[in-house]
C-alpha cells in the first residue's frame, strides 16, 4: 500500500553530493529521499518535488527512500531501508516533546527580533505547554540536516553542563523527530534586551558562574548577554564556542574582555533589538 506525502524541506549543497528531501507521510512520518547526487539541471535544493517522477511513497516501517535516475531526467524511488538516523544532540535532559506536538508559532512574534534566536538558523517562538514549564512562552530551536548539527550539538551539551546553575535560560526539553530522534531544544523565552557597559557587575557574575565551573564561553560578545531587568541578572547563551578548561589564564583573559566588549556597538542586524 501507499501513501501520499508532502515535502516539507530540501537540501543541496554541491551537485556532485547527496541531493536531499525531507518528506511528512499521510501517516504522519518523517522520512528522507536521498540521490546520490543533483538531477541534470538542478541548481537548488527541490522543494517543489519537480525532480520527482512520483507522488506517493511506500507504507512501511522505513525512513531513508533511494532515489534513482529516470530516463527523462527525474528521480524514482528505487529501494527503501530502515535506517537508525543519528541524533542532531546527545539526550541527556528527561523531558522530550515531538516536532508535531509543538504549539503553533506566536502571532505576531517574529524570530528577527528575538535576541535568544541570534544565530540560529530555526526557531520558533510558542505558548509554553503546561507540563514543560512556568513560563508563559517558549523557543523552540531544531536542525534536520547532519551537516549543520554542530551548532545546536554544542549548545546542548553545555546546557547540560550547567543545568541548575542560574547561567543560561533553562532548558525546557529535547525536540524529537518520530518521536525517537532528538533535533533540537526548547527554551525558556525571557523578557531581555542587550548588554551596555552599565550592566558590568551582572555580566561579570555570570561570566564568574560559567568561570567557576571550569567554563569558557569562547565566543564572548555583547550578544552573549541577556539582560533581564525583571530579574536584575545578566544570563549567557549562545555555547557553540564553548569548552571545559583548567587554564586559568585562558579564564581570566576572557572575564578581563568585558571592559571591550561590552561598550561596543551592536550589530547592525539587532537594531532596536536593546528595547525588549
Amino acid at each position: 500500500m501507499s501513501e501520499s506525502f508532502e515535502i516539507v524541506d530540501a537540501f543541496m549543497r554541491y551537485p556532485q553530493e547527496p541531493y536531499l528531501y525531507r518528506i511528512l507521510t499521510e501517516s504522519s512520518v518523517f522520512k528522507y529521499l536521498v540521490s546520490p547526487s543533483a538531477p541534470p539541471g538542478a541548481c537548488f535544493p527541490d522543494i517543489r518535488g519537480e525532480f520527482l517522477a512520483f507522488t506517493s511513497v511506500s507504507r512501511g516501517d522505513w525512513t531513508i527512500g533511494r532515489l534513482g535516475p529516470t530516463g527523462d531526467g527525474r528521480l524514482s524511488l528505487s529501494s527503501t531501508e530502515n535506517t537508525c538516523l543519528t541524533d542532531v544532540c546527545t539526550p541527556w535532559h528527561a523531558s522530550r516533546i515531538d516536532l508535531l506536538d509543538l504549539p503553533s508559532r506566536l502571532s505576531g512574534v517574529d524570530t528577527l527580533d528575538e535576541l535568544q534566536c541570534h544565530g540560529q538558523l530555526t526557531a520558533r517562538v510558542v505558548t509554553t505547554p503546561s507540563r514543560y514549564g512556568q513560563c508563559p512562552t517558549a523557543i523552540c530551536f531544531w536542525i534536520w540536516q547532519p551537516h549543520f548539527r554542530y551548532g545546536l550539538y554544542a549548545d546542548s551539551k553545555m546546557y547540560a553542563a550547567i543545568e541548575g546553575h542560574g547561567i543560561a535560560p533553562k532548558f525546557l526539553a529535547h525536540i524529537t523527530e518520530n518521536r525517537t530522534r532528538v533535533i533540537g531544544h526548547m527554551l525558556e523565552r525571557l523578557k531581555v534586551r542587550l548588554a551596555t557597559i552599565h550592566d558590568m557587575g551582572k555580566c561579570q557574575a555570570v561570566l564568574a558562574r560559567l568561570h567557576g565551573l571550569g567554563i569558557t564561553h569562547g565566543g564572548l560578545s555583547r550578544h552573549s548577554f541577556l539582560i533581564d531587568d525583571e530579574r536584575r541578572c545578566a544570563y549567557l547563551h549562545g555555547f557553540v564556542n564553548s569548552y571545559h578548561t583548567t587554564d586559568n589564564g585562558v579564564l581570566q583573559a576572557e572575564f578581563n574582555s568585558l571592559g571591550r566588549i561590552l561598550p561596543r556597538k551592536p550589530d547592525p542586524l539587532t537594531v532596536g533589538q536593546e528595547k525588549l
